[in-house]
């Protein structure tokens, strides 16, 4: 049970990595101004939700799981999947924005 959450875990990291990629990359396009980065704020908060939360948890494959025995496995899944993909554009629109408030 405990792989099988870490599987979980990773394949939803990478499906949420690669969004708020394309989230971020998006951002990082043109001026940024405090709409764009309030709405891009809104977004990674709601990437929570999807990681342990929605439809997919309630679904019939995971319905059988017990949730408190695996989360730890599942986070570390998570962990593994997501950080790679995301930190290394968030790093870019992190300079970005130091740059932009620079000038």
């Amino acid at each position: 049970m405990e792989i099988a959450a870490v599987l979980i875990g990773v394949l939803i990291g990478l499906l949420t990595g690669a969004i708020a990629n394309l989230a971020l990359l998006s951002a990082t396009q043109g001026t940024l101004d405090v709409g764009k980065l309030g709405k891009l704020g809104a977004y990674l908060l709601a990437v929570a939700s999807a990681w342990f939360g929605g439809s997919w948890v309630s679904g019939q494959i995971v319905s059988s799981v017990k949730w408190p025995d695996v989360l730890q496995f599942y986070t570390l899944g998570l962990l593994v999947g997501f950080c790679p993909l995301f930190a290394y554009t968030a790093w870019r629109l992190a300079v970005k924005i130091g740059r932009e408030f620079g000038k």
